[in-house]
């Protein structure tokens, strides 16, 4: 209630004075938007900044927009200790967790409660909003969301005489059905989907997310997560899934026919579209049978745009997040760019304008609609995910029998508590 008092006395406060950017101030002005993204995403961008710029009569913008993400965590992480990150950024939860507080403990990065006048934060979704959470403050707000579904190879499926399968009893059939020669397999997965799977069936089975929000702790057992471990094993052992250092490249596996099914974030969609042979057809589910008693899957914002605490102009930034993400000129200019945008007006205004792929939209609305719970915190953390990491060296272990389903179980809590995700886990 006091942190709800604040906020709102800070936006009346904020009222009282003229903007940062008023009729004495613009020859001095200096705006500044950084971000990182291939050239379709930098044009987009720059595109609907120069179309928010023109409209307020902004004299100046400076972009900072490095293609590489390294690159730009590099860029992003000085220059917001010295307080010349600029006015509005793009960041991601690993940002977040890593560039969030100075050494100092200080933030690094503006409440945006106080400009919610500017920003109309009921446009966004309850986990997008939840992932730019930084130390009890609103930081962020979701670009785009993503998560997890199975993408099925239709005609693969059909040749072999199999249905899209439901559920592990399905996969185990048609793992049975291909002679091993052919090295065919139905489901594949990288090292980070594995470890989803691992996560997404523990969370639905018994119907809790991985992290309590209150404590930080991770709310299951060393051996409710080895069910997770030995569940995703047993697809391994059966031939449904490859072991993970001898799956090739997911795509290429997939053009290959050699993969009937992919289990990836929804982002994956278009570029399995696009790879799969000619006359051949795709089909999207989001859950397999056994996942069904909760709805476990998780979900992670795929980009969201910031305001570090040093803008000279956090109205001004506010407002051109509002105007990218909430209005019909900016969320239509940079479409889906950086994915499906979160935002429901924005996301209407896409549709009615046809601005974004139909996979793409098919994908993130399967995938999204089953998953309801927020990605665990330091889940997709490079020490992690990148070849020969934590989650490479647990899943190598596990299968090949030098790690017990419990001792994985024991890794993985001890990979995400490392990357800065929850603690110790709890007895239920």
């Amino acid at each position: 209630m006091v942190r709800r008092l604040a906020a709102m006395l800070a936006a009346l406060c904020l009222l009282c004075l003229p903007s940062a950017l008023g009729e004495e101030n613009k020859s001095l002005a200096a705006f500044s938007v950084s971000w990182w993204g291939d050239l379709p995403t930098s044009q987009a961008t720059e595109e609907a900044v120069n179309s928010f710029v023109k409209e307020h009569k902004i004299p100046k913008v400076q972009f900072t927009s490095p293609r590489n993400r390294a690159d730009y965590d590099s860029w992003l992480f000085q220059n917001l200790a010295k307080g010349t990150a600029g006015d509005m950024v793009q960041v991601d939860a690993e940002i977040l967790r890593s560039h969030g507080m100075g050494k100092d403990g200080e933030h690094l990065f503006a409440d945006l409660e106080p400009l919610l006048k500017w920003l109309d934060l009921n446009q966004f979704s309850t986990l997008g909003l939840e992932e730019g959470m930084v130390e009890g403050r609103l930081c962020a707000v979701p670009v785009s969301c993503t998560s997890h579904l199975l993408v099925w190879n239709q005609g693969a499926l059909t040749t072999r005489g199999l249905e899209v399968p439901l559920g592990i009893e399905d996969l185990l059939t048609a793992a049975s059905s291909i002679p091993p020669e052919e090295k065919v397999y139905p489901l594949a997965a990288d090292v980070q989907g594995r470890i989803a799977m691992v996560i997404t069936y523990v969370q639905s089975k018994y119907g809790r997310r991985w992290t309590n929000p209150q404590t930080e702790e991770c709310e299951f057992t060393v051996e409710q997560i080895a069910d997770g471990m030995a569940y995703l094993k047993n697809f391994v052992d059966a031939g449904v899934m490859p072991p993970v250092l001898e799956q090739e490249d997911l795509l290429r596996g997939w053009y290959g026919g050699r993969f009937l099914g992919i289990w990836s974030w929804d982002t994956l969609a278009e570029d399995l579209r696009m790879f799969i042979p000619e006359g051949e057809a795709i089909t999207f589910t989001a859950k397999l049978q056994e996942w069904i008693p909760y709805s476990g899957g998780f979900q992670k914002a795929t980009a969201m745009f910031a305001i570090p605490f040093s803008s000279a102009y956090p109205r001004e930034a506010a407002e051109l997040m509002e105007y990218l993400l909430n209005t019909r000129k900016g969320a239509v200019t940079l479409r889906d760019t950086r994915g499906i945008p979160d935002s429901k007006r924005g996301l209407a205004y896409c549709k009615e304008s046809r601005a974004l792929d139909p996979t793409r939209t098919q994908a993130n609305e399967i995938a999204r609609s089953w998953a309801r719970i927020p990605m665990p915190k330091g889940f997709d953390t490079p020490m992690l995910v990148q070849a020969g990491g934590i989650y490479e060296q647990i899943l190598t272990g596990l299968e090949k029998g030098l790690l017990s389903p419990t001792a994985a179980s024991v890794g993985l809590m001890s990979g995400l508590s490392i990357a800065g995700g929850a603690k110790a886990a709890t007895t239920p």
